[in-house]
């Protein structure tokens, strides 16, 4: 299977983050909080059904959700800024410090 990489950056607070891949749940986390010296709260490591799928990021509680299509093996960095959600998509993995 390919692997998508997402990356939860910058702007999580003790947040609840839904991952689905093409509609359906494929991760749920609780209290994800970014690491303001790393710049980044968690990465996944997803097992996608298929190379090209469509990705959501979904902070219920903060009313937030962002999708991108996405062609595996990729990186996708998402992060909060001033109340929007964003999905960046890379092909090589994020550096942090």
């Amino acid at each position: 299977m390919p692997i998508l990489a997402l990356h939860l950056q910058d702007g999580f607070d003790d947040d609840e983050v839904v991952v689905s891949i093409d509609g359906d749940i494929f991760r749920r986390l609780e209290h994800v909080t970014t690491r303001l010296l790393l710049g980044y709260a968690e990465t996944l490591d997803l097992d996608v059904p298929s190379p090209t799928c469509r990705l959501e990021v979904d902070l219920p509680r903060r009313g937030l959700r962002a999708g991108v299509d996405v062609a595996a093996p990729a990186h996708v960095g998402a992060g909060v800024e001033s109340g929007h959600l964003t999905l960046l998509v890379h092909d090589e993995p994020f550096g942090y410090a």
